[in-house]
């Protein structure tokens, strides 16, 4: 059974889901758990920037990849060099292609589908720049290096957990029963103000494997994971729960 969700994404991604929950007159609440922000550019950040065309493929790892790095980069290139774009799902090619870039997106959204791509096998020499948030997976950077690639990340914003004191009691009092987690700093900012005894009655929908087993460790007992994180993998997630006894 599901009564009331709680949608935890940074500002400015919970609306789509939000959208579709309300079509369906499912109850819901947004709380972001975490904060982005843009972090400053350095100077060895600048040379990265301005040997952008030494790059064979550009990868960026989310839509805030693009929201906070695009605009630094067209600062130093007002016109693209001819080079790869790779997009680590459909939502964040679609900010690219917003602002007027083409990318190469897997199937399966995210770092493990990244890898599948043709554009990344046999990667060996090839120079390959990972727009990214400062401290994200390194699980792309590295199976690219130990293949042989050149890679060089360019961090553009950072995360900060958000504190929400009394937001058990919050959605207590609503009836919201489950949470949607899309990473797991999202599921630790969370952690720290559900109980180990509360959280398990709460259900999470993991938009991962990965966040899904993290969630297990920390005590959470009701976990699904959803077939991805896009807003249709995530409504078929809350579906299923909401047909169950």
């Amino acid at each position: 059974m599901l009564n009331g969700i709680l949608l935890t994404r940074p500002d400015g991604l919970n609306q789509a889901l939000a959208r579709a929950l309300q079509l369906r007159q499912v109850s819901y609440q947004i709380t972001p758990l975490i904060e982005i922000t843009q972090l400053d550019i350095q100077a060895d950040v600048r040379l990265l920037i301005e040997d952008l065309d030494r790059n064979d493929i550009v990868i960026f790892v989310s839509r805030h990849a693009v929201r906070f790095g695009l605009p630094v980069l067209e600062r130093y290139w007002p016109q693209w060099p001819q080079l790869q774009w790779l997009s680590v799902g459909p939502g964040t090619a679609e900010e690219l292609r917003q602002l007027g870039i083409a990318s190469i997106f897997p199937d399966s959204p995210g770092s493990e589908g990244l890898l599948e791509l043709a554009q990344l096998h046999q990667p060996e020499g090839k120079q390959i720049l990972i727009v990214s948030g400062h401290g994200g997976r390194a699980l792309l950077g590295d199976t690219l290096s130990n293949q042989g690639a050149l890679v060089q990340y360019l961090a553009v914003y950072k995360r900060r957990k958000v504190g929400h004191a009394g937001l058990w009691q919050q959605m207590s009092e609503a009836g919201i029963d489950t949470i949607v987690v899309s990473s797991v700093q999202i599921l630790d900012s969370f952690s720290l103000v559900c109980s180990v005894r509360h959280r398990q009655d709460v259900q999470l929908i993991a938009t991962s494997a990965r966040i899904g087993e993290q969630a297990i460790r920390q005590g959470y007992n009701k976990v699904h994971v959803a077939d991805d994180a896009s807003t249709d993998g995530l409504l078929k997630a809350i579906e299923t729960l909401m047909i169950q006894d």
